[in-house]
Protein backbone atom coordinates (compact mmCIF):
# COMPACT_ATOMS: atom_id res chain seq x y z
CA UNK A 1 0.00 0.00 0.00
CA UNK A 2 1.22 3.46 -0.87
CA UNK A 3 -0.13 6.85 0.01
CA UNK A 4 0.27 10.39 1.26
CA UNK A 5 -0.87 12.31 4.30
CA UNK A 6 -1.13 16.06 4.78
CA UNK A 7 -2.05 18.38 7.61
CA UNK A 8 -3.68 21.68 6.68
CA UNK A 9 -2.68 21.01 3.06
CA UNK A 10 1.03 20.49 3.80
CA UNK A 11 2.91 17.15 3.94
CA UNK A 12 3.47 15.80 7.44
CA UNK A 13 6.95 16.42 8.86
CA UNK A 14 6.93 13.37 11.16
CA UNK A 15 3.87 11.31 12.05
CA UNK A 16 2.68 7.85 12.91
CA UNK A 17 -0.38 6.53 11.06
CA UNK A 18 -2.30 3.48 12.30
CA UNK A 19 -4.82 1.51 10.25
CA UNK A 20 -7.22 -0.31 12.60
CA UNK A 21 -9.42 -2.79 10.72
CA UNK A 22 -13.16 -3.01 11.14
CA UNK A 23 -12.68 -6.79 11.23
CA UNK A 24 -11.39 -7.53 14.76
CA UNK A 25 -9.57 -10.66 13.54
CA UNK A 26 -7.51 -8.68 10.96
CA UNK A 27 -4.12 -7.24 11.97
CA UNK A 28 -3.51 -3.57 12.73
CA UNK A 29 -0.94 -1.88 10.47
CA UNK A 30 1.04 1.30 11.14
CA UNK A 31 3.80 3.36 9.61
CA UNK A 32 5.95 6.39 10.45
CA UNK A 33 5.82 8.96 7.67
CA UNK A 34 7.12 12.28 6.42
CA UNK A 35 4.13 12.84 4.16
CA UNK A 36 4.50 9.80 1.93
CA UNK A 37 4.23 6.22 3.09
CA UNK A 38 4.53 2.71 1.79
CA UNK A 39 3.72 -0.52 3.60
CA UNK A 40 4.70 -3.84 2.03
CA UNK A 41 2.06 -6.53 1.47
CA UNK A 42 3.31 -8.66 4.39
CA UNK A 43 3.11 -5.78 6.91
CA UNK A 44 0.34 -3.77 5.32
CA UNK A 45 -3.34 -3.67 6.10
CA UNK A 46 -5.72 -6.17 4.52
CA UNK A 47 -8.35 -4.91 2.09
CA UNK A 48 -11.44 -3.51 3.78
CA UNK A 49 -12.60 -0.67 6.01
CA UNK A 50 -10.10 0.71 8.54
CA UNK A 51 -10.22 3.45 11.15
CA UNK A 52 -7.24 5.78 10.82
CA UNK A 53 -5.47 7.27 13.82
CA UNK A 54 -2.70 9.83 13.35
CA UNK A 55 -0.12 10.96 15.89
CA UNK A 56 1.84 14.02 14.77
CA UNK A 57 5.23 13.67 16.41
CA UNK A 58 6.69 16.89 15.00
CA UNK A 59 5.72 19.78 12.74
CA UNK A 60 9.30 21.06 12.60
CA UNK A 61 12.04 19.14 10.77
CA UNK A 62 14.67 20.49 13.19
CA UNK A 63 12.98 18.42 15.94
CA UNK A 64 14.01 15.29 14.06
CA UNK A 65 17.66 16.28 14.03
CA UNK A 66 17.68 17.27 17.71
CA UNK A 67 15.50 14.43 19.03
CA UNK A 68 13.00 16.88 20.59
CA UNK A 69 9.95 15.02 19.35
CA UNK A 70 7.99 12.77 21.69
CA UNK A 71 5.21 10.21 21.35
CA UNK A 72 3.84 11.34 24.72
CA UNK A 73 3.37 14.92 23.49
CA UNK A 74 2.06 14.01 20.04
CA UNK A 75 -1.03 15.68 18.58
CA UNK A 76 -3.52 12.87 18.09
CA UNK A 77 -6.26 12.74 15.48
CA UNK A 78 -8.92 10.06 15.25
CA UNK A 79 -11.03 12.12 12.85
CA UNK A 80 -10.29 14.43 9.95
CA UNK A 81 -10.15 17.36 12.42
CA UNK A 82 -10.24 17.87 16.21
CA UNK A 83 -14.01 18.53 16.22
CA UNK A 84 -14.97 15.59 14.00
CA UNK A 85 -17.90 13.66 15.42
CA UNK A 86 -17.05 10.52 13.45
CA UNK A 87 -13.82 8.58 13.09
CA UNK A 88 -11.69 8.86 9.97
CA UNK A 89 -12.52 5.65 8.11
CA UNK A 90 -10.96 4.57 4.82
CA UNK A 91 -11.52 1.71 2.42
CA UNK A 92 -8.25 -0.08 1.67
CA UNK A 93 -8.24 -1.59 -1.82
CA UNK A 94 -5.46 -3.67 -3.33
CA UNK A 95 -3.29 -1.65 -5.70
CA UNK A 96 -4.97 1.72 -4.93
CA UNK A 97 -3.06 4.64 -3.45
CA UNK A 98 -4.48 6.27 -0.35
CA UNK A 99 -4.45 10.05 0.15
CA UNK A 100 -5.29 11.30 3.65
CA UNK A 101 -5.92 14.89 4.77
CA UNK A 102 -6.01 16.06 8.39
CA UNK A 103 -7.05 19.57 9.41
CA UNK A 104 -5.90 21.02 12.74
CA UNK A 105 -8.80 23.50 12.98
Amino acid sequence: MRGTITIDGEPMVWASVSFIPEDPSAPVAWVHTRGEFQIDAVSGPLAGVHRVEVAILSKDLSDMKSGRYSKENAERYTGANPNASTPLNVEIESGKELHLSIFSK
